[in-house]
């Protein structure tokens, strides 16, 4: 009788522990604005980097992405991607990559794939 109880409660248990689900840990402020970088460069072309800026050709418009008063935005229009922010750093070869400087820290990332237009 004990034993038939203990089994019972050790399935229960087992069946109960496959239902919880894992803690997901929300997003960052900059992985979200990593996310949104890699989507707004998708279908970019003619893309060019000075370290600082990068400027690149969409739906028939010019945009730059630049660091202006500690804040990542796009122009033209403004849209700013993440605040914060002490240096920015562009770097094109086959990949796209923005390295983010706050503070000490600093993380960089593939934002997008590049490709000769011509």
């Amino acid at each position: 009788m004990t034993a038939s109880i203990v089994l019972t409660l050790c399935f229960t248990g087992m069946s109960l522990l496959h239902q919880i689900k894992p803690v997901e840990k929300p997003m960052t402020d900059k992985e979200i604005m990593f996310k949104q970088l890699q989507n707004e460069l998708m279908l970019a072309k003619d893309i060019s980097t000075d370290h600082g800026q990068l400027r690149y050709y969409k739906d028939e418009q010019w945009f730059t992405l630049f660091l202006d008063q500690n804040r990542l935005v796009k122009k033209d229009g403004y849209e700013i991607y993440l605040y914060d922010v002490d240096r920015l750093c562009f770097e094109v070869s086959d990949y796209i990559y923005l390295t983010v400087y706050q503070g000490e820290k600093a993380d960089r990332r593939i934002i997008g794939v590049y490709y000769d237009s011509e």
